[in-house]
């Protein structure tokens, strides 16, 4: 079980409120399993320029569930919350930077309109701070969709906490039909974070490289700048991603600097002690694909906005000649780009491993996903490093090109020799559950999310105001009482700040489960739940 402690850090406009961070990845093996939330999130309308062909998986990989109050529908947009509907970008933005901090939930109303999509806990990964009860997400096509317009935290005394999209400046309308701009701020949001490993999938990266390079660079610059200035840092992890499309986008001449190092925390792996090796580190390039060639990053702070790296590409860069073109044999690819890498993939896993790191030849499944579709397991993986990895690495390669697969640059995807593809995954209902232990002035409670079918995710959270706190016992079991094993069984001894211990446990569909929570003498029984 991952435990991790939060600490207090600073939030605009939200003094001593905690924002979560990952849990930690260790240095070597498995990454920490933690929380996924759907973030292949494409807009359903965009111009001809940017429209890419339906793939199987470039939809929304789970419908979230509601909570049964109407929340978790994207609502009908006010006059000035949608362009589209009357108002254009800088004049929402105009109205977006009349809200402040502390300004109450009426009047944000009456200024903004209602907001195209509200975030409560009930979604997957809830609202990510304490103190919030909803997000609203402007300019939304979708529910969870890209809030093209900016966000707002709503807290639970309905005044606003804090807000993104309410300054800077909207770029010039000539340099963007309104239609063009949100669908390429959808694709942005729909590139993975640095931090994702395993789970970072290239294909969204590659769809918004290729939707950005033939637009030149002042005009990619100027989406990204929207994209950045509109969305959550809290929240969307393409905000992370946009320093992985910079990286991919442009080129640096050694004469004026290269590219700039990411400075976002400790990488694991670390990069190799011949930086030439991986120029665009964490990227590792395989036949014009991008792949993360980190399991995350360790940070202690703030990681550098990626806002810098806009600016020093705007001076110092050129945009990519060609868009990216990824080979029809990937996992070839992937192979032969690791052959000069092996010392460094020695260190990355602790031993020589073909053809190199799992969590690499994870993503290159994903990539693959609209072809060939394998199951995960309890940490999200679908290629595991348990048993004998080679064999099952050649038996993969064999499978692979049996298939008879290749890149569709239209589609953005690969598919079969005809054209086709694997029908898109059956849309999995996400029930996220919070159980508040209900002993008075103890602030615990335990989140049950699930992921897959198979599996759910576990979060146990205690907060501590002062120096210390009763001890939290908490066993989780199915129902049918005491004789059958707990799934979850543990103990947390608090200390000040937010203390979260998190799992991933088998619990297929359909089967239900019973918490229970002892502090000090005292015993507390949730009802049944069913993540």
């Amino acid at each position: 079980m991952n435990r991790t402690i939060l600490d207090r850090r600073p939030i605009p406009g939200a003094p001593g409120r905690l924002v979560p961070r990952r849990p930690p990845r260790p240095a070597g093996g498995k990454p920490c399993p933690r929380r996924r939330t759907p973030w292949l999130r494409l807009l359903a309308a965009l111009p001809a320029a940017v429209v890419l062909p339906a793939c199987a998986s470039r939809g929304p990989s789970a419908a979230p569930a509601t909570d049964g109050r109407g929340e978790g529908a994207v609502s009908p947009a006010g006059a000035v919350a949608s362009p589209g509907a009357g108002a254009s970008r800088a004049e929402f933005a105009r109205a977006m930077a009349e809200v402040r901090e502390g300004t109450p939930e009426a009047d944000v109303r009456r200024l903004l309109g209602a907001p195209d999509d509200v975030r409560t806990e009930s979604d997957p990964g809830g609202v990510g701070a304490e103190g919030v009860k909803e997000v609203w997400r402007y300019g939304a096509s979708e529910h969870l969709g890209c809030a093209t317009l900016g966000v707002v935290y709503m807290g639970d005394d309905g005044i606003v906490q804090w807000l993104f999209g309410n300054s800077g400046t909207p770029p010039a309308p000539a340099l963007f039909d309104e239609t063009e701009l949100r669908g390429l701020l959808g694709l942005l949001d729909a590139v993975p974070s640095y931090n994702e490993g395993a789970q970072f999938d290239p294909r969204p990266l590659i769809r918004a490289v290729n939707a950005l390079q033939p637009l030149g660079k002042e005009r990619a610059l100027a989406a990204i700048s929207e994209y950045l200035r509109v969305v959550s840092p809290y929240e969307d992890g393409g905000y992370e991603g946009t320093l992985l499309v910079l990286r991919t986008l442009f080129d640096v001449p050694e004469a004026e600097g290269g590219l700039p190092p990411m400075l976002v925390g400790a990488p694991s792996p670390p990069a190799p002690e011949d930086p030439g090796l991986l120029p665009r580190f964490p990227l590792l390039f395989a036949g014009d694909i991008p792949f993360l060639a980190v399991r995350g990053y360790m940070l202690g702070g703030e990681a550098q906005p990626p806002g810098q790296h806009v600016e020093y590409y705007r001076e110092h860069g050129a945009i990519r000649a060609a868009p990216l073109r990824p080979a029809d044999d990937p996992l070839g690819a992937l192979e032969e780009a690791l052959r000069p890498l092996s010392v460094w993939a020695t260190a990355a896993c602790g031993e020589p491993c073909v053809p190199g790191p799992s969590f690499l030849v994870n993503q290159a499944l994903l990539l693959l996903d609209d072809v060939l579709r394998k199951e995960e397991d309890v940490y999200g993986e679908r290629f595991s490093t348990s048993g004998a990895v080679e064999p099952r690495w050649r038996a993969l390669r064999e499978e692979v090109a049996g298939l008879g697969i290749r890149w569709d640059a239209e589609a953005a995807c690969y598919v079969f020799a005809d054209g086709s593809t694997l029908p898109p995954p059956e849309p999995l209902a996400i029930r996220r559950i919070v159980w508040p232990v209900p002993r008075e002035g103890f602030a615990a409670e335990v989140v049950l999310e699930r992921v897959t079918e198979r599996f759910v995710r576990v979060e146990i959270r205690v907060e501590v105001e002062g120096a210390s706190a009763p001890a939290l016992r908490v066993r989780l079991g199915r129902s049918g009482g005491d004789a059958v094993p707990a799934l979850v069984e543990t103990e947390i001894r608090a200390l000040t700040g937010t203390t979260v211990e998190g799992r991933t446990i088998e619990l297929p569909v359909g089967l239900r489960v019973v918490v229970e929570a002892v502090v000090g003498d005292e015993t507390f029984t949730s009802a049944e739940l069913e993540p």
